[in-house]
């Protein structure tokens, strides 16, 4: 097992995604929702061994030809695992996951947001 500090992908906001100063540590894990140039950034840094999970692509989504990142191919040599996970992998899980978040919203605890009862009408 390899023992090190887990580093996460960070970006200055003032830093354009894809530009030269784009200055991001080596990634260990990264989590990808976006697609595009993030996932190209992060595959440029990534560690050896590191992980990458992938969720979504919504910078891709409303292009009308979709594109992977071009530097995919740097992965075969450095060993990162790529993997997506989606949410109809925890099916069993639904009704337990429901019950927790219902208790969470309306238990008090919750007090950064604000939740609002329209009407005690059902919609049809």
């Amino acid at each position: 097992m390899i023992n090190r500090q887990l580093r996460l992908a960070q970006r200055p906001t003032s830093a354009p995604v894809g530009s030269a100063n784009f200055d991001m540590v080596d990634v260990d894990v990264f989590f990808d929702n976006v697609g595009g140039l993030v996932l190209e950034a992060a595959i440029r840094r990534r560690n050896t061994f590191g992980r990458i999970s992938l969720r979504g692509g919504i910078s891709q989504y409303s292009s009308a030809a979709p594109k992977g990142p071009a530097n995919y191919l740097t992965l075969l040599s450095s060993r990162v695992r790529v993997q997506d996970f989606i949410y109809f992998d925890y099916v069993e899980h639904f009704d337990e996951v429901e019950a927790a978040l219902a208790a969470w919203l309306f238990d008090g605890a919750n007090r950064g947001k604000l939740v609002v009862r329209i009407s005690d009408e059902i919609a049809a």
